[in-house]
């Protein structure tokens, strides 16, 4: 039986759509379904209902949903068991955040680590994409907490602070707010890359002072976060970073609306519950968390 197409099923009944699975997984919808016509036809049961508004699991098919989960299981408690016979810790380590967190503040700690620990081999994957924990697609996800999960072991990180910044550029050319309403006038940079650390919450300016179900439009929306940054160094409109953005020190963004806060966003570290023990994950989260905690971010 093929495991890559076991992998597939798997993540595709997660998602319970070809079209969500497809944006997920960053593959064709056509490709997903050939593949799993294929898994079925080799095994000769049907794994899905396939209706109009999503895909939903047979009798047959959830069975097999819970052995893959559990096959998986099995196989990371036997690494686990294998790696703690070794004295150093060693072995590789995939962490996977965001585009934005990884250029802005993981990139920029990792070195220290590296130095302790150089038997470690570290690959980080920088994208918006959610990785699966469960099928191995990371061994740690910084993220925001995780609701309705079992099996996760979620460390708090660090709580990020969103306020608003603009260039003296841009506010010299278009005034500055004094108030939010003033901002129905202002020009707004969101980012258009969701899910991301900060989620919606890098929307917020597109809410305040207004009614719930009448958001304003943004002047112009980006696919990351360090093009969004440049976007208003370079003086096209009003942006929400987080206070404790490093690059704020080095740059000439100046607060809009200084009194007002944004949303608090938590970030946790977040890694599979039979992981507990594992030397290599426990070193790396001990360290990140104690970086976090002692070193100002801006």
């Amino acid at each position: 039986m093929d495991w890559d197409r076991l992998k597939t099923f798997y993540r595709v009944a997660q998602y319970k759509s070809f079209t969500d699975a497809s944006v997920g997984m960053h593959l064709s919808q056509p490709a997903l379904s050939r593949q799993i016509m294929s898994l079925e036809d080799s095994m000769g049961i049907r794994l899905f209902y396939r209706e109009s508004r999503g895909l939903t699991l047979t009798e047959e098919g959830k069975q097999w949903f819970e052995t893959v989960g559990e096959i998986y299981k099995k196989i990371e408690e036997k690494n686990i068991e294998v790696n703690q016979r070794r004295r150093d810790p060693e072995g590789y380590l995939r962490i996977a955040a965001t585009i934005g967190f990884v250029s802005s503040y993981l990139s920029c700690v990792l070195k220290d680590f590296l130095d302790l620990y150089p038997k470690i081999r570290l690959s980080v994957v920088a994208s918006n994409s959610t990785p699966d924990l469960k099928l191995r697609e990371s061994d740690i996800l910084i993220h925001p907490y995780i609701e309705d999960e079992s099996g996760l072991i979620q460390r708090e990180l660090y709580t990020f602070h969103e306020k608003l910044y603009a260039s003296p550029k841009y506010l010299k050319e278009f005034g500055v707010p004094q108030k939010p309403k003033d901002l129905d006038i202002h020009r707004l940079l969101i980012s258009d890359n969701h899910p991301s650390l900060f989620g919606d919450a890098e929307d917020w300016q597109l809410m305040l002072g207004r009614e719930k179900d009448n958001p304003r439009d943004p002047y112009l929306s980006i696919g990351t976060s360090i093009g969004l940054f440049h976007a208003a160094q370079a003086g096209l409109g009003i942006i929400s970073l987080p206070r404790e953005h490093p690059d704020l020190k080095t740059s000439d963004l100046v607060p809009v609306l200084p009194s007002i806060d944004g949303p608090a966003i938590k970030a946790y570290i977040i890694y599979l519950d039979h992981f507990k023990g594992m030397k290599r994950i426990e070193l790396f989260c001990d360290y990140l968390e104690k970086i976090f905690k002692q070193k100002p971010l801006a």
